[in-house]
């Protein structure tokens, strides 16, 4: 699973997105927006807090990248069945 997050409030209020934009370059044009922000909350680009490690339980973790608002996060879902 490709899964991205992002700060609250971290989009630009003014954004515009045509009515008929497909999902692909509707997350072309938002990653624009976040990647290019310079207001707003960048709380992800302080150290402290983008090199926390989480437990990921029930997941393989395959590729990450913290941004100053936003994640990105590459997973491969697993579970163990018990016989």
């Amino acid at each position: 699973m490709f899964i991205t997050w992002r700060l609250h409030g971290s989009l630009p209020a003014n954004r515009y997105f045509p009515q008929a934009i497909t999902s692909g370059p509707a997350f072309v044009a938002m990653d624009h927006l976040l990647d290019n922000a310079r207001a707003g909350p960048l709380y992800l680009c302080q150290q402290e807090i983008a090199a926390r490690e989480r437990e990921l339980k029930h997941y393989e973790l395959h590729a990450f990248v913290v941004m100053a608002n936003h994640v990105h996060l590459l997973i491969t879902h697993w579970c163990k069945f018990h016989v």
